[in-house]
């Protein structure tokens, strides 16, 4: 299957913007306090959209690349314990990937005298305190799930759409996010 780069882009901020709300309600249900946890003033948080983005081109969604390949690649077709595993590794793939992310995300922050949005420091399943390994497997978790059951269906739904309005709307959002990291760059 092709990619369809409009409905890619949409997705990326479509998932940057979850992020950003789960990190906001997150923060909200643990510290009793609406916190913005994006470095951008709008609501988004791109390291969502980009691990997704990235996840999508490689592996696809569940059902749609990476699984399907490797179901029809290997004997015992159907078999609940191959499907079981399949899905177990596209989930360890996904958080390992989401991992690798927020490492270098919070390397990046902290090269570039960004404030601090996050520190695993006291937790003793940290990596130098950018990733803990509880929320990798978390990732890979409800990355698992939002693939499978949000994304792909998105994705599915938008691709059979007119995307003139799509196509507008990603290069306003664009232009957009763009301002928003000059602005935030300008004050570092």
């Amino acid at each position: 299957m092709k990619n369809n780069k409009t409905v890619i882009i949409i997705l990326f901020f479509l998932t940057s913007f979850f992020g950003w709300l789960i990190e906001t309600v997150g923060t909200f249900i643990v510290e009793g306090e609406i916190v913005d946890r994006g470095i951008l003033f709008l609501p988004f948080c791109p390291i969502y959209g980009i691990c997704v983005t990235f996840i999508f081109i490689v592996l696809k969604a569940p059902g749609m690349g990476y699984l399907s390949y490797l179901d029809n690649k290997y004997f015992l077709e159907g078999n609940k314990i191959k499907i079981i595993t399949l899905h177990i590794s596209y989930g360890v793939l996904f958080g390992l990937i989401c991992g690798v992310g927020e490492y270098f995300t919070g390397l990046f922050i902290d090269l570039f005298g960004i404030d601090k949005l996050w520190s695993y420091e006291s937790y003793q399943d940290n990596i130098n305190g950018y990733v803990r390994l509880t929320y990798v497997f978390l990732f890979g978790l409800f990355g698992f799930l939002y693939m499978k059951y949000v994304y792909s269906k998105i994705y599915q739904s938008l691709i059979h759409k007119n995307l003139k309005i799509y196509k507008l709307i990603n290069i306003v959002l664009t232009i957009f996010v763009l301002l928003d990291i000059i602005y935030q760059v300008s004050k570092i």
